[in-house]
């Protein structure tokens, strides 16, 4: 049971931040330009969204850098780093609970067709999702051609020379008995 939370909890980051995406876009296309999502916090959810996907780009950027070199293909790391993709359905939940935070912020308006909403909300859940997963198969793809390419080869800056065999001694002296040098009397004359 603690593999099966592991990985539904893997994808809940993910979750947070694409659904909040979806659920700005599925309130543009149910409401258009006529009013701003959130209210007074409109900014502070469009910061959120861009911040929030900054960071699981360069997440998924680190995680392709550390993974690049097991892997000879970018489809395996791509497959790889779909298990952090959220399901549809968790990704779906997630953006309901978005567009329904923004709208419980917002001033009275004139309300939408619960259709029209519910459509947008499905059409935007399955297009960020599409493009988070298009995201992560381009960053596999980058960093596996980073990885296989092939860079010059590295020169060594130190130039090695040959150096002269060591000279060897001769047979002969090294068997040679170790003799006394003769008297000094016997060099200098009397």
């Amino acid at each position: 049971m603690e593999n099966l939370t592991q990985v539904k909890l893997r994808g809940l980051p993910g979750a947070l931040v694409l659904g909040l995406l979806a659920s700005l876009v599925a309130h543009t296309l149910a409401y258009g330009d006529s009013h701003a999502q959130a209210g007074p916090l409109h900014t502070a959810f469009y910061g959120l969204a861009a911040f929030g996907l900054l960071a699981l780009t360069v997440w998924a950027l680190a995680l392709a850098a550390t993974r690049a070199g097991a892997y000879r293909d970018g489809s395996i790391l791509a497959a790889h780093l779909a298990r952090y993709c959220p399901g549809k359905t968790m990704l779906a939940l997630a953006s309901v609970g978005w567009f329904t935070l923004g709208e419980s912020l917002e001033p009275a308006h004139a309300p939408a067709a619960f259709l029209l909403i519910a459509a947008a909300l499905v059409a935007a859940v399955l297009g960020v999702r599409a493009l988070a997963r298009l995201l992560l198969r381009t960053i596999a793809a980058i960093a596996i051609a980073i990885v296989s390419s092939p860079f010059a080869p590295r020169r060594s800056l130190r130039v090695r020379t040959r150096r002269a065999p060591a000279p060897r001694p001769q047979p002969g002296v090294l068997r040679r008995p170790v003799t006394r040098p003769p008297p000094m009397s016997a060099i200098v004359p009397a």
